[in-house]
C-alpha cells in the first residue's frame, strides 16, 4: 500500500507547489489550474486550491488562469487531516 502524506489545512497553500502539473493544454505549459485535495478522515473532497502563475490578467486587472476552464488535478499521495465541510 502506498504511503500517504497527511497535512494540516494550514499547509495546503504551501504544499500545492509540490504537486504542480505543467499542463500542455495551458499556454507556455504552465502549472495554472485547480489542485484538488481529499480529506484523510472522511475521504471526501476537502478543497479545490487554485494556482495562477501570474502570466495572465483579467479585464479588471486581477491575476487569472492562463486558460479557461482551468485544468483540474486530483492530488494523490497527500491528504488533509480534517473532515470536509459537509461532514
Amino acid at each position: 500500500m502506498a504511503t500517504v502524506n497527511v497535512i494540516e489545512p494550514s499547509q495546503i497553500e504551501d504544499d500545492t507547489a509540490n504537486h504542480f502539473v505543467n499542463s500542455e493544454t495551458n499556454p507556455s505549459n504552465c502549472p495554472c489550474g485547480w489542485y484538488i485535495y481529499t480529506s484523510n478522515t472522511c475521504r471526501h473532497r476537502y478543497v479545490e486550491q487554485p494556482h495562477k502563475c501570474g502570466n495572465r490578467r483579467t479585464p479588471s486587472g486581477k491575476i487569472g488562469f492562463c486558460k479557461s476552464p482551468a485544468p483540474r488535478h486530483l492530488i494523490r499521495g497527500t491528504e488533509v487531516n480534517e473532515n470536509c465541510k459537509h461532514c
